[in-house]
């Protein structure tokens, strides 16, 4: 699909969302707007006539994207997403993407070697000018190249250095999710319980984090940071994997985490994220995935397309302003 609407050009078949906000209203009224084409005719509906200088790419999951897409809606930021399907590949068995397709013509046109999942473009210019273009790929880089971008990197030196190494102990934490999810096991309740112990390592770590500094909303100082939105799906990840396979209170011996995750999600700011479908309606993994392959939880079986209501959603429904 070429979209000349996006910041870049795009080949591949992924789902391009508009995310805009209403200027001029005050933080409580203020929601996310959701649609590939703007509606000039309907009453209420912003129309999209401005380029954003943001652009961030991943699989249509919540994922590694998920904080991405948070840390832009909370900053209240102008921004596009693209959302790259994965589906079966009838042909030949497996699973296959036009990302795939996509990728190497994206690193030859915009030299960028690294090019991965996700991604953010970055165009200053607005004006879909190849020289002015910027990708920055893994996904550390990215959370730190939001963070510096959006204020949302600690306050001096060393709150920028305690943001990089909570960047790290977060994704080590991930990490531990994602051989559950994607490893060579069989996803029973078993590997789940050994998945949440070792993942408690580093959840014990960050809640004696959050016990040297009283607790709070934030991880670093008083306002955002990078790595709260990375923690908080984390969090909300492994809550519902103890929920799924009835594990106990996953908050039981985690009060500090359990405090910073209530209240980071009943921040004014997260909320238009959180009650948007790319929160509620996307799942956590991708369809092989052996846990949260479905939104619910749940999991996704293959060939059960009709189950993934969220691939190919060429134009999203609008959700407009409420006066």
């Amino acid at each position: 699909m070429t979209d000349t609407n996006l910041t870049f050009s795009s080949s591949g078949a992924a789902t391009k969302v508009s995310v805009r906000f209403r200027e001029g209203l005050d933080s409580s009224r203020k929601h996310i707007k959701l649609n590939e084409n703007s509606d000039v005719g309907t009453k209420n509906s912003i129309v999209v006539d401005e380029k954003p200088i943001y652009t961030v790419a991943y699989w249509s999951i919540r994922g590694l994207g998920a904080p991405l897409r948070m840390m832009l809606s909370a900053a209240r930021v102008d921004h596009d997403i693209l959302l790259y399907d994965i589906v079966e590949n009838l042909d030949k068995g497996g699973w296959t993407s036009d990302y795939f397709e996509e990728k190497p013509r994206l690193i030859s046109q915009y030299n960028c070697p690294l090019l991965n999942l996700p991604y953010i473009v970055v165009d200053k210019s607005k004006q879909n000018a190849k020289e002015n273009l910027r990708i920055i790929s893994q996904t550390n880089a990215c959370l730190s190249f939001l963070g510096k971008a959006l204020g949302m990197f600690g306050k001096n030196e060393v709150e920028t250095s305690q943001c990089e190494e909570l960047l790290c102990e977060i994704y080590d934490l991930r990490n531990t999710m994602v051989a559950f999810a994607y490893g060579d096991n069989d996803g029973s309740k078993d590997f789940a319980e050994a998945t949440l112990k070792s993942g408690m390592k580093n959840l014990n770590k960050l809640e004696n984090w959050f016990k040297l500094q009283n607790g709070g909303c934030y991880l670093v100082g008083k306002s955002f940071t990078a790595p709260d939105f990375h923690l908080y799906e984390m969090l909300d990840q492994y809550q519902c994997m103890c929920q799924y396979y009835k594990l106990g209170d996953f908050f039981e011996e985690l009060p500090f985490l359990k405090k910073f995750k209530n209240g980071f999600e009943a921040l004014e700011e997260n909320k238009p994220y959180l009650e948007s479908w790319l929160h509620k309606d996307l799942p956590f993994n991708n369809c092989m995935a052996k846990f949260a392959s479905l939104p619910g939880p749940s999991l996704y079986k293959y060939g059960d397309t009709e189950k993934a209501t969220w691939r190919n959603k060429r134009f999203i429904e609008k959700v407009h302003y409420i006066e």
